[in-house]
């Protein structure tokens, strides 16, 4: 007998899903290279407007002789614009945690994003969640919250700073899904590097700027590349997959950011921070590995 052929929309999903394993893997290598550029003292708003203007320069003329000049910039009005602005609100907010935070701890509360996606696919994009999946979004707040530790001493409010983050790259993923096929994901990319581009100019030039030298540059370029694949994964991911059944494989990007926390800063969380984390990860892994909503 021969082998069962995958029906079409198995492959398609699976697909997504692997878009999304590889976006978990490359995002936190951004993530790191701005921690890195704060450290040495470059300013947030800096380092934002350098990776997406170097993701413009990058990418511009890839959109262009692939799918013409017309799809140069966004769209005006609509949702689209939305959907291409709220990358800048999680940059900066995610960029402002990973400079006071702990690399894992900021990463962490990051991802209460699926959880997030997960509540609103349901009431937005009219998917099924059911009683588990809820009580996993539940658990995962539990988990966001021995993060950040309010009302301990070492609750500082920047830490509302990576979970406002998760909000934005939530409605973010619950957008590209609403408006898939409304443009095609590469010219979403380019035009999330164009809107950030303009709207992070004033911010980046009112601060004290440093010297783009060629090892600033060089950074920049690396983040923009890391960033503009990621952001393509994911776009293009939702595009093929239903939103709750994605949102779960982002967990694979917080123990990535977790051993890159280790490795590159030698940053060993603490125990509730390690519980937090722990428990945002089951979260993930029991919604993931529920084959259908319960």
């Amino acid at each position: 007998m021969p082998p069962a052929v995958p029906h079409p929309a198995s492959r398609t999903r699976l697909a997504a899903v692997g878009m999304i394993l590889l976006s978990a893997v490359v995002w936190p290598c951004m993530d790191a290279i701005a921690k890195h550029l704060a450290a040495r003292g470059i300013p947030v708003g800096q380092i934002a407007w350098g990776r997406y203007t170097a993701n413009v320069v990058l990418l511009a003329p890839v959109v262009a002789i692939r799918l013409g000049p017309r799809a140069l910039l966004p769209p005006l009005g609509g949702l689209h614009l939305l959907r291409v602005a709220l990358p800048v609100v999680v940059t900066l907010l995610l960029f402002a945690g990973l400079t006071a935070m702990p690399f894992a701890a900021a990463s962490a509360l990051l991802f209460v994003n699926p959880l997030l996606i997960t509540a609103l696919s349901g009431p937005v994009l009219g998917e099924r969640i059911g009683l588990a999946r809820w009580l996993a979004v539940g658990l995962g707040f539990a988990g966001a919250l021995l993060v950040i530790q309010p009302g301990a001493s070492v609750f500082r409010w920047v830490a509302l700073a990576p979970l406002g983050a998760a909000v934005a790259f939530a409605a973010a993923a619950i957008l590209n899904r609403k408006l898939k096929g409304d443009v095609p994901p590469l010219a979403t990319t380019l035009h999330f590097g164009v809107v950030a581009t303009v709207c992070l100019l004033p911010l980046a030039a009112g601060g004290s700027w440093r010297a783009f030298d060629a090892v600033l540059l060089g950074w920049l370029a690396l983040m923009a590349v890391f960033g503009g694949l990621a952001l393509w994964l994911i776009t293009a991911a939702y595009e093929r997959a239903e939103a709750s059944v994605l949102a779960p494989f982002h967990y694979v990007e917080l123990a990535c950011a977790t051993g890159l926390g280790v490795i590159a800063f030698g940053e060993v969380p603490d125990a509730a921070t390690g519980a937090g984390i722990a428990l945002i990860l089951a979260a993930g892994l029991w919604v993931a590995l529920r084959r259908a909503p319960a």
